[in-house]
């Protein structure tokens, strides 16, 4: 048996950041890291990106670019990851 051990509500937002015209889930837009994820995270770098930072339920409006990552597996755990910048 699957227990639910945490529920995410996704929202998306549309607004405009630096000029242009953005999407975002949860007020968070997309920005690519400048180290690639999966090495920052199978070398342990620090810094680019932060685990658990994701809100459970979207609360802002306003929009940011973030790198934004939400892993899943089918067992009993639900991983969230954001770096934050405000823009």
């Amino acid at each position: 048996m699957i227990y639910i051990m945490r529920t995410i509500k996704l929202q998306r937002f549309t607004g405009q950041v630096n000029a242009k015209q953005r999407y975002a889930v949860n007020g968070v837009s997309f920005m690519p890291a400048d180290t690639p994820l999966k090495i920052a995270d199978l070398f342990k770098i620090r810094g680019v990106f932060r685990a658990g930072s994701i809100s459970d339920n979207p609360a802002e409006r306003r929009i940011y670019l973030d790198i934004f990552v939400v892993a899943t597996t089918t067992e009993h755990s639900l991983k969230s990851s954001l770096k934050t910048k405000r823009v």
